[in-house]
């Protein structure tokens, strides 16, 4: 199997050579196994990737594949190929891109139910309220009544024992509210640390981001503090510059002069000095290499 996907590869290489006309396949060949070389740096990845080869590999395997091949089939292949890989290269674009907003759906999903989940516990805690106060008006109401009956029994003698046996019944009754009433503001006033511990939380988090901005700030002013720096050095640079220009003008200024003093000197016959020394002499101002500079 191995010898006839041989001979099938060859084959589909021989094909290739006659409608190219021999030469200019070998030319092709090379020039894109070195381009594939240099792009991949691999002599593996650079042979596989070559346009010849791909087609050679990929209809190896096909006994039928010349006799149904088209003509320069390897330039078709090669721009099928090229559409597949843009066609991938955008779907896997376009699922990264729903990711993301599933995933920003998600997070609004939960910033909302969190939300909800506040304004619940407000509802309950508003409604153990409601409930308290309203036990508070019951409570209230039985001590009316309470003392309605004992009037009652003072003005009723006889009725005494049976009423305060009912007026016993009746506190035991009360205290058993009073403390049920006990326990669901300690709930309440749990319920109440709770939501105070969450509004905490949310003012640390504005803390934090605060803090974050005014570094970010921060490090603004830093970087326009050396951009300042860094012109003023360049200002600098530059009038340093100009005082190096200005002195080498008073320098070839003063040339001038001596070349001129020369001239006259020798129309005259009168014996000049130096020209170098006068110019030496005429900057004292001068640093020590400039005046060597001119000496020379």
């Amino acid at each position: 199997m191995c010898f006839i996907t041989l001979l099938r590869h060859e084959g589909i290489h021989l094909r290739q050579q006659l409608e190219l006309l021999v030469l200019p396949f070998y030319v092709l060949y090379i020039v894109n196994y070195l381009y594939n070389l240099f792009r991949y740096g691999n002599h593996r990845q650079a042979y596989r990737q070559i346009i010849f080869e791909r087609e050679a590999y990929r209809h190896e395997s096909d006994g039928q594949y010349l006799h149904r091949r088209q003509f320069w089939a390897w330039v078709r292949s090669e721009s099928g190929s090229r559409v597949k890989s843009q066609e991938s290269r955008v779907k896997s674009q376009e699922s990264r891109v729903k990711s993301q907003e599933s995933r920003v759906k998600s997070q609004e999903s939960r910033v909302k139910s969190q939300e909800s989940r506040v304004k619940s516990q407000e509802s309950r805690v508003k409604s153990q309220e409601s409930r308290v106060k309203s036990q508070e008006s019951r409570v209230k109401s039985q001590e009316s009544r309470v003392k309605s009956q004992e009037s009652r029994v003072k003005s009723q003698e006889s009725r005494v024992k049976s009423q305060e046996s009912r007026v016993k019944s009746q506190e035991s009754r009360v205290k058993s509210q009073e403390s049920r009433v006990k326990s669901q503001e300690s709930r309440v006033k749990s319920q109440e640390s709770r939501v105070k511990s969450q509004e905490s939380r949310v003012k640390s988090q504005e803390s934090r981001v605060k803090s974050q901005e005014s570094r970010v700030k921060s490090q603004e002013s830093r970087v326009k503090s050396q951009e300042s720096r860094v012109k003023s050095q360049e200002s600098r640079v530059k009038s340093q510059e100009s005082r190096v220009k200005s002195q080498e003008s008073r320098v070839k200024s003063q040339e001038s002069r001596v070349k001129s003093q020369e001239v006259s000197a020798d129309r005259c016959g009168l014996p000049m000095r130096s020209p170098r020394r006068s110019i030496a002499q005429s900057l004292p101002s001068a640093p020590r290499h400039d005046r060597s500079l001119i000496m020379l």
